[in-house]
């Protein structure tokens, strides 16, 4: 991949301005020489701290440079850096993550055929529909070529729509009680006919059901359980308070946000060009963050809310922010939930960099933390529309494609993660 080279404005050190667009430059230079694992800190996160502080320095030892951690614009270390990040510029494009999802099964291990996929799933429908597929299912028994029918079934379940896959599965739970091997058999072709994409759920085949149904099914087995919110954590009886965030999902987005910083990470801050503070904390949470907590009102003045009342209120107290978090959590969470997100969880699909990824209630609330909720429905309504192909080859805004790769690299680090303290 070739990306347009930014140029630095400022110096970064320890104890330099650090402006946000001038350490994301070094963290990439560091990245692409292979000094810094940008894996590890979830992409270039803007935020200098004594992760990149050492990888600087390795690189100036390495290179016979001036040890002090200090990089400026045009300076030697930079300079160094350039050279070496463009020896290592590709030379050649390799295939598209789509063209090789379509040369190979991506679960070989895992996925085998299965003519009789639709057991798993909910095939409650209405009377009309029931009936059609009644009619249906008569005239499939007495013919002994029913293939026009598997294309028009094929694209049915490919539209990934809950009310198509119900109509499905109805009508092969008719089938097999009147023909069950034509059912296995009939489904064995259908199976064959639909995209990779919709191919890899049909182990499972979790129908998203119509509304209509939802309440009258939500105790059928098959049907995957809506997830209720995420509950406000409570005082218990010795008086402290317990946030209902698991701390492995804390723990791991520290890891993600302030990794090596002092205290904790509680006293982080990101700031702009004009020196303001844009992110909070542990856990880095911007303004906009801590509108949704409360902790901010609309115009970015602390509302008082736990006794803060400044920046160095919040930054000084861990509890602040450990309640700060829970209750952005519960509102990013809402968030996903309005714009439909939420509703891929369960998803399973090969990412970019070959690995399995399940969508997750975890991994969707740190990915929209990441680079927000607006870019995370974007993202997986072009996975959905591209047959859940992790290629971002035609996606002709880059700054987008960027967007998607750090959706994608958050759902696949969070995916496991849990995020609801175990009660």
């Amino acid at each position: 991949m070739f990306t347009t080279r930014t140029p630095m404005n400022d110096p970064v050190s320890l104890t330099a301005r650090n402006l946000k667009p001038d350490v994301t430059r070094v963290e990439s230079l560091l990245g692409s020489v292979g000094y810094l694992d940008l894996d590890k800190t979830d992409g270039p996160t803007g935020y200098f701290g004594h992760y990149t502080d050492q990888a600087i320095k390795r690189f100036q030892k390495d290179h016979n440079l001036k040890v002090d951690g200090l990089i400026k614009p045009g300076g030697p270390t930079y300079q160094t850096l350039q050279e070496k990040r463009t020896r290592k510029t590709p030379t050649s494009v390799a295939p598209s993550r789509k063209t090789q999802s379509r040369e190979r099964n991506p679960y070989p291990q895992t996925t085998k055929p299965n003519p009789e996929w639709w057991r798993s799933a909910s095939g409650k429908v209405d009377d009309a529909t029931h009936s059609e597929n009644a009619r249906q299912v008569a005239a499939v028994v007495k013919t002994s070529d029913a293939s026009p029918l598997h294309t028009y079934i094929a694209d049915a379940l490919n539209t990934r729509t809950g009310k198509a896959k119900s109509e499905v599965v109805n009508f092969f739970q008719q089938l097999s009680e009147k023909a069950p091997e034509r059912a296995a058999e009939m489904a064995e072709a259908v199976r064959e006919k639909v995209s990779e994409g919709t191919r890899l759920q049909l182990g499972t085949m979790k129908t998203e059901v119509p509304e209509e149904f939802a309440a009258r099914m939500s105790n059928l087995e098959g049907v995957a359980p809506r997830q209720k919110p995420i509950p406000p954590g409570k005082t218990g009886a010795d008086g402290k308070y317990q946030s209902s965030i698991a701390p492995e999902f804390l723990e791991h987005l520290h890891s993600k946000e302030s990794l090596g910083e002092k205290n904790r990470g509680y006293k982080a801050v990101n700031r702009n060009k004009e020196g303001k503070i844009i992110a909070f904390g542990r856990y880095q949470i911007q303004v906009s963050g801590l509108e949704d907590a409360g902790f901010k009102d609309s115009k970015g003045k602390w509302t008082g809310k736990g006794g803060i009342k400044r920046d160095g209120d919040f930054l000084n107290s861990p509890e602040a922010q450990d309640r700060a978090i829970e209750d952005y959590v519960i509102a990013k969470r809402k968030h996903l939930e309005n714009n439909g997100s939420l509703k891929k969880i369960g998803q399973t699909y090969i990412g970019i960099k070959g690995e399995k990824i399940t969508i997750s209630e975890s991994g969707l609330i740190a990915a929209a933390h990441r680079i927000g909720q607006a870019n995370v429905n974007a993202y997986l309504n072009h996975m959905q529309d591209n047959d859940w192909c992790s290629d971002f080859s035609d996606v002709s805004v880059k700054k987008l494609a960027d967007s998607f790769k750090k959706v994608e690299t958050r759902l696949r680090l969070f995916q496991n993660t849990p995020i609801r303290r175990k009660q």
